[in-house]
């Protein structure tokens, strides 16, 4: 099932609804440098809701499944200091929102970004952050992007 491309006006106003919030988040880690809270844990429970009111209880499940899964991947590059919490935080929050088959698009997406955002982040907006800073929010917009935008493979 498809969210983005199925033409039903209630799925593209969650696709978009959804591009909105990421550009918001990544726009905030790369300008900024941070994420806010509110925005990415407050993200969850509105995602799971919604997928377990209009979707049912295996989308609901595959949300669960999705943020623990990019929770989990975003955990390595947390743990040597390479991205910040609100990174994991916002992984949660899109694995949630696209559920678990998305991850790997999500995934693709984000590698495809990682050195053009980075460049960007380094030439444009973040002049006198330490080099190795990537604006993985950024990143993982990207990538979600590309999964609701592209190839939509919700639930």
């Amino acid at each position: 099932m498809s969210t983005c491309i199925d033409g039903s006006i209630a799925a593209d106003a969650a696709c978009a609804a959804f591009i909105a919030w990421a550009a918001l988040l990544g726009a905030r880690d790369a300008i900024l440098g941070r994420i806010d809270n509110v925005l990415s844990l407050g993200a969850i429970p509105f995602a799971l809701s919604l997928r377990a009111g209009a979707l049912g209880a295996d989308a609901f499940y595959c949300g669960i499944i999705g943020m623990a899964s990019m929770a989990a991947l975003m955990m390595p590059p947390y743990l040597i200091r390479a991205a910040g919490a609100g990174d994991v935080k916002m992984a949660a929050a899109m694995g949630a929102a696209l559920g678990i088959r998305a991850v790997p698009y999500v995934i693709l997406g984000s590698l495809a970004a990682l050195l053009p955002v980075w460049l960007l982040s380094r030439v444009i907006v973040r002049r006198g952050r330490p080099p190795s800073e990537v604006p993985f929010g950024a990143v993982l917009a990207l990538g979600g992007a590309f999964d609701a935008g592209f190839c939509g493979v919700m639930p």
